[in-house]
């Protein structure tokens, strides 16, 4: 009996091989998820801290901490301190400027976020994020007026580290001012995405019906 030994055809090559860039270049890029609520967001956290600015009327330095995590915050013109009765809020001395929260070693931000008047009242406008992380994403997002209030939540996580998110309130007639309160910081587990997964096992199970085929076509003969 005569044994013969048969490479893959080129045509699986090809197959096998694309799958396999596929799957690198989704790895390789930065994958951005955002949210509308706390709930939502915090159920894929692994750790988390939240900055409620408690002491904000006192204290604007411009590094602080959200539980375990440090991070930045700045504006071209300076952040201040926003008191409305007794709720407590950051925001930005004018009104078009980006409020920055400078972040390491996190894959995720969110809180609430609200445009404002000079005093720190909720101001019906909309508000504009710009996301930045390791992996070179660079994305703007917003919240539409209509979809605004003092108690909007805006979250985003990433696949890499954020480094930074700026945030404006959106210009109108009458110049709106950013607020901001309870900045939550976190960390999520490292997972393949569901969509590179099934990239990959489709790869293997045809590379594994190409191999079965094969030996059947063999022992026929």
């Amino acid at each position: 009996m005569h044994h013969s030994s048969k490479k893959p055809s080129s045509a699986f090559i090809r197959i096998f091989t694309s799958a396999c860039v596929l799957t690198a270049g989704s790895q390789a890029h930065a994958e951005l998820m955002t949210y509308s609520s706390l709930s939502s967001f915090s159920s894929v956290l692994t750790s988390q801290g939240t900055d409620a600015f408690s002491d904000i009327a006192t204290n604007t330095a411009e590094t602080r901490t959200a539980g375990p995590f440090a991070y930045g915050i700045s504006a071209d013109s300076g952040i201040r301190p926003l008191v409305v009765g007794s709720a407590t809020y950051i925001g930005n001395n004018v009104g078009y400027e980006w409020l920055r929260f400078s972040t390491t070693s996190i894959n995720a931000i969110g809180g609430e976020f609200f445009a404002s008047d000079v005093f720190g009242n909720f101001k019906a406008g909309g508000v504009t994020f710009r996301v930045i992380d390791s992996l070179g994403a660079d994305e703007m997002f917003t919240i539409t007026p209509s979809g605004t209030n003092s108690q909007s939540f805006f979250g985003v996580v990433s696949d890499g580290f954020i480094t930074s998110l700026h945030v404006h309130a959106d210009q109108g007639w009458i110049p709106s001012y950013l607020a901001a309160d309870n900045i939550t910081l976190g960390t999520v587990s490292a997972v393949p995405e569901p969509s590179s997964l099934a990239l990959v096992l489709a790869g293997v199970g045809l590379m594994g019906a190409v191999t079965a085929r094969r030996r059947t076509q063999t022992h026929g003969r």
